[in-house]
């Protein structure tokens, strides 16, 4: 199923983000947590899509399941918003933002 793909997807995923992270090492405790918050969010998303693969492909009614999906989602949804939310400030302070005489510079050169 569509699920399993997913599922798998995110094995894959998860992975790349631990190597990813065991190189960067743990120098800055930002950079550190936002790491461990997306390998979080993966594996919480991992579990949701099983879930919703066991709930999808049973023959029984598996309320269980559904609901071990909506509770995964609901953990990988707010480490992935926690993570990116962090994210934001180190992703965007490494940027160099242009002074408005730039700006007006570069606008008035493409007209």
């Amino acid at each position: 199923t569509f699920d399993a793909v997913n599922a798998g997807s995110y094995v894959v995923r998860a992975v790349k983000q631990m190597i990813g992270a065991a190189d960067a090492g743990c120098d800055d405790p930002k950079v550190c947590t936002i790491n461990v918050l997306n390998i979080v969010s993966s594996f919480a998303w991992i579990s949701q899509f099983v879930a919703l693969a066991v709930g999808d492909c049973s023959t029984k009614d598996q309320q269980r399941a559904f609901c071990t999906a909506d509770i995964s989602d609901i953990v990988a949804a707010t480490a992935s918003l926690v993570a990116t939310s962090a994210s934001l400030e180190v992703d965007c302070n490494a940027m160099e933002i242009p002074e408005a005489e730039e700006i007006e510079e570069i606008w008035v050169s493409k007209r």
